[in-house]
């Protein structure tokens, strides 16, 4: 999954990044945090997490500058937009499917601004075609057709 995040542009200011991941499943809803230092092939150090399970992996796998229009709203005097691609990785499958992992980054630089990238969705858990339903509606009940 590629998460965008916020780059210092600032000369002598080091800028903090957090990645974020909120995982659904049938059972429960978890958070975590994690920390954005890493070199390529690295796995993200795990700040926080809430889940009743092991936290999810994240490994880097990829990293770069991108158009700053991949981050709506950065203030580009002192933000670039950039992303990280992980590579996810879940303890055995604890979750079971359906499951879904919402991911954004947190860039804080402390004297000059901070800022909230958007969030993106990921799940490796397969998809089901609905295409052989006809679902209709109206104001009062939902019917189902197969």
């Amino acid at each position: 999954v590629r998460v965008y995040y916020a780059m210092d542009k600032v000369t002598g200011a080091v800028a903090s990044s957090v990645f974020n991941v909120t995982v659904i499943t049938p059972k429960e809803v978890a958070y975590g945090k994690y920390d954005s230092f890493a070199y390529k092939g690295d796995t993200l150090r795990v700040i926080s997490w809430s889940g009743s399970g092991s936290a999810p992996t994240l490994v880097l796998t990829d990293f770069d500058t991108i158009n700053n229009s991949n981050c709506p709203g950065i203030d580009t005097k002192i933000f670039r937009c950039a992303y990280m691609t992980f590579k996810i990785t879940v303890a055995s499958d604890d979750y079971g499917c359906p499951w879904i992992a919402s991911f954004y980054s947190y860039t804080d630089l402390p004297g000059f601004g901070s800022y909230t990238a958007p969030t993106v969705h990921n799940t490796i858990c397969p998809t089901i075609p609905v295409a052989s339903y006809d679902i209709s509606w109206s104001e009062n009940y939902v019917s189902h057709n197969k």
